[in-house]
């Protein structure tokens, strides 16, 4: 069962539910409750409704579906199922049944980083589905329109939304990246999947904006257990370098500048 302690705490301070639909463990905003437990009632997980009416595919560990927002007027929803990496890809979308399961440390940690300001897709629905001694898991975000990864930003891929990323754009991105880094570090977020692909760049009348996504080993401690800013940088442009070689492309120096010395230390 789910260790409840911190999603009564969401229940209590935003207004998250609770609900059972036979094994399945989902919790969610009260708006997208009565979707989550028809869709886990009819097809099993979230993740497979997701898939039967997909208006897009976006590529992860797996595939990663966007709905056509299902409850009326709003930006679509984004659905994800969690993936095993590294050594253990073996078992898939298979997790060990210790402690909270991924979708619900990740729901936790956006809604507090979202209170101390830090940019992150809204999360709607988290679901667990345990059987024996594993459980499966999948997350329903609100997406985040005409995004894409700072990897792809500085070094092109993905899906090209409306047009490419001038100059100007990249260099903001990277002033913005550099921003982002400052309050992790000042609040006391610690991210093990840090990299130029968890940091999402969207642009709108208000200019680029930075989101942190990927959450779900994303701790909150204190500002001196978070690491530095230097440190944070250099890891962030070894992510880029091997992303580059990986895509047989580079970045222009004057931008890894940027990144390296802080956006000039603003």
């Amino acid at each position: 069962m789910i260790r409840l302690t911190k999603i009564s705490e969401l229940q209590r301070s935003d207004g998250f539910e609770l609900v059972q639909v036979g094994d399945a463990q989902i919790v969610s905003r009260p708006e997208a409750t009565a979707w989550a437990r028809q869709a886990v009632h009819r097809h099993g997980s979230l993740c497979r409704t997701a898939g039967d009416v997909a208006i897009d595919t976006m590529s992860g560990r797996g595939p990663v579906s966007v709905l056509a927002n299902p409850i009326g007027d709003g930006p679509p929803w984004v659905v994800r199922r969690y993936w095993r990496g590294g050594w253990v890809r073996f078992l898939k979308d298979r997790f060990l049944r210790l402690g909270r399961p991924r979708s619900f440390k990740e729901l936790e940690t956006s809604v507090r980083l979202r209170e101390l300001d830090i940019a992150t897709p809204r999360v709607l629905v988290a679901a667990s589905y345990p059987a024996g001694l594993f459980y499966r898991a999948d997350l329903v975000t609100e997406l985040v329109p005409e995004a894409s990864s700072l990897a792809d930003v500085l070094l092109g891929g993905g899906k090209a939304f409306s047009r490419p990323w001038n100059s100007e754009q990249r260099e903001q991105a990277i002033a913005r990246t550099v921003d982002l880094v400052r309050r992790m570090v000042t609040v006391g977020v610690r991210h093990p999947d840090f990299n130029a692909k968890n940091i999402l760049v969207s642009r709108n009348l208000g200019g680029i904006q930075i989101s942190l996504i990927d959450l779900d080993r994303c701790q909150l401690t204190s500002p001196s257990d978070s690491g530095n800013v230097k440190l944070l940088l250099r890891r962030l442009t070894r992510s880029i370098r091997k992303i580059a070689r990986v895509r047989s492309d580079t970045v222009p120096d004057h931008e890894m500048r940027l990144i390296q010395d802080g956006a000039l230390s603003q």
